[in-house]
């Protein structure tokens, strides 16, 4: 028998309470390599909440996923948040920087 809290949360372990049934899941898509607005309907298309974080990327192009948590095709309950990380794409230099600006270095 799973252990309960005692204070009727029903959290403590994730289970559910005796007597009730589990929480509904879902399959988490996987959207790694989809551009954000796919990658956003995908997962909320999926009953799951979507959380967003960017980062720079070498090797993903600019708006694309270069990651998920929790990772596609685990079982996750349905209203969940999955994260995911979008590309900024190439990190900027200093050199690339200026140039931009119209700041010298012909």
């Amino acid at each position: 028998m799973p252990f309960d809290s005692g204070f009727g949360d029903g959290f403590g372990t994730g289970f559910a309470r005796e007597g009730e049934a589990p929480p509904p899941t879902a399959t988490v898509p996987d959207v790694v390599g989809d551009d954000q607005a796919t990658a956003v309907s995908a997962i909320e298309g999926a009953g799951f909440e979507v959380a967003l974080q960017f980062a720079f990327s070498d090797s993903v192009e600019i708006g694309d996923v270069i990651s998920q948590d929790p990772a596609a095709s685990t079982e996750q309950e349905l209203g969940s948040v999955v994260t995911i990380v979008v590309s900024l794409g190439e990190a900027p230099s200093v050199t690339t920087s200026v140039r931009r600006f119209g700041m010298g270095f012909n």
